[in-house]
């Protein structure tokens, strides 16, 4: 089949729990309109030092849910773009214009109608200008040439259909509503930002505690292996 014959919903899959979740409902959604979209995951490899356990559960996500996964690699953007603290620099910037607007771009050039990413409500509490750049990167891609695949010259569209959902809530009703395997979640999935030399996830990074937090909060299980428990920490 000619790349473009068929619309695609290409969704960003970092590997971690909330794109999970979301890929999870695009193809379920997709399913439900009688496939006449194909939901494609996209990784963008951006460079981190925990780039390989990032990956390695993406690939495992998108067999899950029966989707391609397509790989962009970007490694000199961690290397260039690299700034200080645990939420700052790069882990940043990536989830707003270096990685949402590559996606786009490539989304638009491959037959994409629509970019989904998995930013949730504590995204846009930790960064307030999330909204308004996702806003300012649709009104780019308006800016650019019609979109290859429709015939009524839409275009693409950047959607982030989590973003006024916390944490918890996504995994909830990925879980209860949407039939995705509570234990997945958390073996499937990679959350932390300071691993071990051996992959190992910390339990003590923002992300690790917020991952096992929600979790809990959701009555889910958390069968991921910690070097420390987050629960030990306290709520974050």
């Amino acid at each position: 089949m000619p790349e473009f014959q068929k619309p695609k919903v290409f969704v960003e899959v970092s590997g971690g729990p909330d794109s999970f979740a979301l890929l999870w409902h695009k193809k379920l959604e997709a399913r439900y309109r009688g496939d006449q979209q194909e939901v494609v995951g996209l990784h963008i490899s951006w460079g981190a030092h925990y780039a390989y356990q990032e990956y390695m559960s993406a690939k495992q996500v998108a067999e899950i849910c029966g989707v391609e996964l397509r790989v962009l690699r970007v490694e000199s953007l961690a290397t260039n773009f690299w700034g200080v603290g645990e939420f700052g620099g790069l882990p940043i910037l990536r989830n707003v214009f270096s990685i949402h607007g590559l996606a786009a771009d490539y989304a638009r050039m491959h037959g994409g109608i629509e970019v989904a990413n998995g930013s949730i409500l504590e995204d846009a509490r930790d960064m307030p200008q999330t909204r308004a750049m996702l806003d300012c990167l649709q009104q780019m891609q308006a800016l650019t040439p019609r979109n290859s695949v429709s015939g009524a010259g839409s275009r693409l569209k950047i959607s982030a259909p989590l973003l006024n959902i916390d944490k918890s809530t996504v995994f909830a009703q990925a879980v209860s509503e949407e039939g995705l395997e509570a234990d997945l979640l958390s073996v499937a999935t990679f959350s932390c930002l300071k691993p071990s030399s051996d992959g190992q996830q910390c339990g003590q990074c923002r992300a690790c505690r917020r991952r096992n937090q929600a979790l809990l909060d959701a009555k889910l299980p958390d069968h991921s292996q910690y070097l420390t428990n987050p629960t030990s920490l306290g709520r974050i």
